[in-house]
């Protein structure tokens, strides 16, 4: 299992019954990951996505998971999950679609940024990636689109059903997310 880490995270990709366990209130993760999950780390969103992601996994490889998984975002400071990210597939065309989500007690902080930023940096270590998109960001959701901006991902449609941004590119070099967030 890829443990990513960060200066305050630690990324873990859920297995498919981690993931399911999520479903049950009150259930802590599985296999000894002993964060503490907060009754705000699945919304109905989520839950919704959580499903989706269930069905994908059970028609994928294994070794195939970590592109379909959400990845719990751990804060090692309190040793408590704060949100959820994730791609939603295996990359098409070299190019694989990102989402997260940040409990709203943590929100605020930089730690979306961090979070994706470190998962996009796994991604692009792996040959069959690209790039990166968020696909429909909601209107009006002005803290996604500020964490887009500091990965350095371009605006490349905006409706009134929502904007869509992409990261082309192997690396986030050079683009100053990594400095601006050790500064912080």
């Amino acid at each position: 299992m890829a443990i990513l880490q960060t200066a305050r995270l630690r990324l873990i990709p859920l297995s498919v019954d981690a993931l399911a366990a999520l479903l049950i209130p009150g259930t802590d993760v599985p296999e000894g990951m002993g964060a503490a999950i907060g009754p705000d780390l699945v919304d109905s969103p989520a839950e919704r996505a959580i499903r989706i992601k269930l069905e994908k996994m059970a028609d994928a490889p294994p070794e195939d998971h970590v592109w379909w998984t959400y990845w719990l975002a751990i804060e090692c400071s309190s040793n408590r999950a704060i949100g959820l990210l994730g791609f939603k597939g295996l990359p098409k065309g070299g190019t694989v679609e990102i989402g997260y989500g940040i409990v709203p007690s943590a929100r605020g902080r930089g730690f979306a940024t961090e979070a994706a930023e470190r998962l996009i940096e796994w991604a692009n270590s792996e040959p069959r990636c690209t790039g990166i998109i968020a696909v429909g960001v909601a209107p009006g959701n002005r803290p996604s689109e500020r964490v887009l901006e500091k990965l350095g991902m371009e605006l490349v449609r905006r409706s009134e059903t929502g904007s869509d941004w992409k990261l082309e590119g192997r690396s986030l070099t050079g683009r100053g997310t990594r400095d601006r967030l050790e500064a912080a």
